[in-house]
């Protein structure tokens, strides 16, 4: 099986730490994915400020200077850094309070079923948000949002 299993095992946990550590502290690291037989390194990020193409310039170059993924791919590799695009889950706070005023599909679990609806989020407090459905205003935990996405809207 090769180093495959010990990369995704014991090493990822490390990786992200080291590329967190690097990251202004307005930046949040969404995601780290490794492609062993392409040697890829794709990494998400996202801020409740725009990122702009400069920022993810300057953090991919930050990354390099660093060397923090050179070690685990000796005979190099290729890195992709990015922004949550606007299809993105919401996962974390700062995603839905930059998001209020927008439309949202959300997959929620209550009671153990699972329930589909589209609001607008009206707010965000450290428990939840606040959404608006059919002129009547409902607070949901995060711990109940399985799934949060943006519906973009061209008008």
């Amino acid at each position: 099986m090769g180093d495959l299993p010990t990369f995704r095992l014991y090493k990822m946990d490390e990786l992200v730490k080291n590329i967190k550590e690097l990251l202004d502290p307005d930046i949040h690291l969404m995601d780290v994915q490794e492609n062993h037989q392409r040697d890829l390194v794709r990494v998400v990020v996202d801020s409740e400020n725009p990122i702009t193409i400069d920022t993810i310039t300057d953090i991919t170059r930050t990354i390099r200077d660093s060397e923090v993924i050179d070690k685990y791919f000796p005979n190099g590799y290729k890195m992709e850094v990015s922004s949550a695009g606007i299809d993105a889950n919401l996962e974390q706070p700062f995603q839905f309070r930059k998001n209020i005023g927008r439309q949202l599909k959300l997959k929620l679990s209550i009671d153990d079923s699972f329930q589909s609806i589209t609001a607008v989020l009206k707010d965000v407090d450290e428990k939840g948000i606040f959404i608006q459905s059919n002129k009547e205003i409902s607070h949901i935990n995060y711990a109940d949002i399985k799934q949060a996405k943006i519906i973009v809207s061209f008008s």
